[in-house]
């Protein structure tokens, strides 16, 4: 097996702290050079966004432009920004192993 750190994505988008529920499911975001996984309440399955239906805010959101967010599509769905994530150098739990 492998360890993988999973980073709370509440503190990374500045959403507020609550009672962590029993998590679904885990999802691995894989990079060239890091790799961890975040917590999902469950997993519906895989869906496409056009670009254009992108962009849209949630007012509960930190500031955007520092946010791991790549945007919120009109049925609210708000995407991660998986490169952004990976790309992170404070993400990375003992690089040097």
């Amino acid at each position: 097996g492998e360890v993988l750190a999973v980073p709370d994505l509440r503190v990374l988008l500045a959403l507020p702290l609550s009672e962590l529920a029993e998590p679904g499911a885990l999802i691995v975001l894989r990079g060239e050079d890091n790799r961890f996984a975040v917590l999902a309440d469950a997993i519906d399955g895989a869906r496409r966004f056009a670009p254009e239906d992108m962009g849209h805010s949630l007012p509960m959101l930190a500031d955007p432009d520092a946010s791991y967010l790549l945007g919120v599509a009109l049925d609210r769905t708000a995407l991660l920004d998986a490169r952004r994530l990976l790309a992170d150098t404070t993400l990375v739990v003992n690089a040097d192993h």
